[in-house]
């Protein structure tokens, strides 16, 4: 028997790695025929009396011999490879084993032969991946529960390489390449199926590379059909990119056709008074107007802009004067700031006019009684909130139903100016509510936004001068009433 450590490089070694060079070829094109003759020379340059070739020599991007028999699956030179010393776990250029080999082209006898040596299943390449990752890009699906359940291969271990797969699983690399038999057998092995590629929910990659049987497998596990993420669900992303079969799989999951998250929370107001687009926006966005016809005829909302799920409803219900119901509606919104309901009206849509209308719809039926000055936990009244949004309508009917436009917070105006002798005079002044519910209405119904224009016009109503040009500079400062009045 040969002993690789004392076989020394003889000219038949450079016949070998031709001969590997050459095997590694026929290999990869699927010439099974011409491996007879390989094989054959192989071990006659291997058991030369004379001329012994090296057993471990290795050719760039073709491997060993041990290398090319596994991936042929030649079980009787695999066994004469390792019996002359070639190491089990011996790697080629890319860091892969034989083990690799095997599992890559598919070699079942030869993957049970070399763990048979202790070849090591989770071995890893140069790209950190293990040999379970690649019989699901390869497409060998049939290996995966051979490698987890019978011999220990780590199901959840994770790539740490600094390319576009860092991170990923053998169930990250079956949703990323649609192989939905991997994806089935590798959660029946246990594999974590909810889990974050690249940063984003596996559905919506899947959603994202045009996989739909993917993310009606993901579905069928469970998986959250309305998940968000960074304002994307698995329908808008569908709708946005045209993937009607996925928009399909989707709605009879039971996607929400008319959801579309909230935008992240800024300052006193609350939670975001904007929304992201729903499905029925990404698709009319991007011109896919079969998406676009799906939608609709599984009740997508079309009423005015419908920028959010529960617009449609408030519509509804606002139109038909049930307050009770609108209010209703209002509760099931997120509350971080423990907004009332008329808080919560002004910022329910985003239709100034609409939220104007609900403000006024629960004012007249009693059922913001208490609520017209209430602050939320920013320290902020609904008067605050309807100025700082540049709802000069929602403004006017808490105006009119009492609403102090100086209560609570000192900014209710929106500026200080660094007056506070004249804060204090608008809070002590009997006439400051009529003061300010005049100057909207002045500056509403002439459409000038000139300072000294409303402060002549309202000094001739009686108002103190230096009050009114406090007030009136205050509105039109903030630009948010300017574009609204």
């Amino acid at each position: 028997m040969l002993c690789a450590s004392t076989i020394q490089a003889q000219p038949h070694t450079d016949e070998l790695k031709e001969i590997i060079a050459k095997a590694h070829d026929d290999l990869k094109e699927k010439r099974y025929f011409a491996w007879v003759d390989a094989r054959e020379r192989m071990k006659i340059l291997l058991f030369d009396m004379y001329d012994p070739a090296d057993p471990n020599v290795q050719v760039p991007d073709g491997g060993s011999a041990l290398h090319i028999a596994a991936g042929f699956g030649d079980i009787e030179l695999i066994e004469i490879l390792l019996n002359v010393g070639v190491h089990v776990d011996i790697k080629d250029s890319d860091g892969k084993t034989p083990l690799f080999w095997a599992v890559i082209y598919g070699q079942l006898e030869a993957l049970r032969t070399l763990i048979k040596h202790k070849a090591n299943v989770n071995a890893r390449d140069n790209w950190d991946q293990i040999a379970l990752m690649w019989a699901v890009t390869s497409g060998h699906s049939f290996l995966i529960p051979i490698l987890v359940d019978e011999y220990g291969s780590g199901v959840n271990l994770v790539s740490a390489c600094d390319d576009q797969f860092n991170g990923f699983t053998a169930f990250a690399f079956a949703v990323e390449c649609g192989k939905v038999d991997a994806a089935e057998l590798l959660v029946k092995c246990g594999a974590n199926c909810n889990l974050l590629i690249r940063g984003a929910p596996s559905i919506i990659v899947a959603v994202d590379r045009g996989h739909s049987e993917i993310v009606n497998l993901l579905l069928s596990f469970g998986l959250d059909r309305d998940v968000c993420c960074q304002g994307w669900t698995p329908l808008s992303e569908a709708s946005f990119l045209g993937h009607l079969e996925i928009v399909r799989v989707l709605i009879a999951a039971g996607a929400n056709v008319n959801f579309a998250p909230r935008k992240p929370a800024r300052g006193a107001m609350g939670p975001g008074t904007t929304w992201y687009p729903n499905p029925l926006e990404s698709a009319t966005n991007q011109g896919r107007n079969e998406v676009k016809d799906f939608l609709i005829a599984n009740g997508a909302c079309t009423l005015g802009s419908c920028l959010n799920p529960i617009m449609g409803r408030i519509q509804t219900w606002a139109a038909s004067n049930d307050g009770r119901r609108t209010v209703d509606i209002l509760k099931t919104l997120k509350n971080p700031f423990q907004n009332t309901v008329l808080h919560l009206a002004l910022i329910a849509t985003s239709d100034h006019a609409l939220n104007a209308q609900v403000v006024a719809l629960l004012i007249s039926q009693n059922l913001a009684d208490g609520l017209l000055d209430t602050i939320n936990s920013a320290g902020v009244t609904p008067m605050t909130m309807a100025f700082m949004q540049g709802n000069s309508g929602a403004a006017l009917v808490l105006l009119n139903a009492g609403a102090s436009p100086i209560f609570g917070n000192p900014n209710t105006l929106m500026i200080t100016r660094n007056r506070p002798d004249l804060q204090i005079r608008l809070r002590n002044e009997p006439s400051a509510h009529e003061l300010v519910v005049q100057a909207f209405y002045s500056m509403m119904a002439s459409r000038v936004l000139n300072l000294e224009w409303a402060a002549t016009e309202l000094t001739g109503n009686g108002f103190p001068r230096d009050l009114v040009r406090y007030v009136v500079s205050m509105l039109l400062w903030n630009s948010n009433v300017r574009q609204h009045l």
